[in-house]
């Protein structure tokens, strides 16, 4: 089974990732080009940098997974727009491109 994650190098999902990998799952990991890898450093998943803001990005990662699971987020930001931008649009753009898929 394939798994797509977003927001997998954050507390939660870096568990996620773990859990994942354990039970066997080929995952691919979705990061910004910003992101800390270290709390899945060492597992063998596959990197992809990428932002959910962008929809060309997400319909080449989904043309052959079987899971998504999204964690990619923004809890701080400078302001609103920063904030729903992420948050809400790049949540969008996943929805989008997995309907068509």
């Amino acid at each position: 089974m394939k798994a797509i994650v977003t927001g997998g190098t954050g507390f939660i999902g870096s568990h996620l990732v773990e859990e994942l990998v354990l039970r066997g799952y080929s995952v691919t990991c979705l990061v910004r080009s910003t992101s800390n890898l270290q709390w899945i450093e060492g597992f063998p998943v596959c990197i992809v940098e990428g932002d959910c803001m962008k929809v060309d990005t997400l319909r080449g990662l989904l043309s052959d997974c079987d899971y998504v699971f999204h964690l990619a987020g923004v809890t701080k930001a400078g302001n609103a727009d920063d904030f729903y931008c992420t948050n809400t649009s790049g949540t969008e753009n996943l929805v989008e491109a997995v309907h068509k898929y």
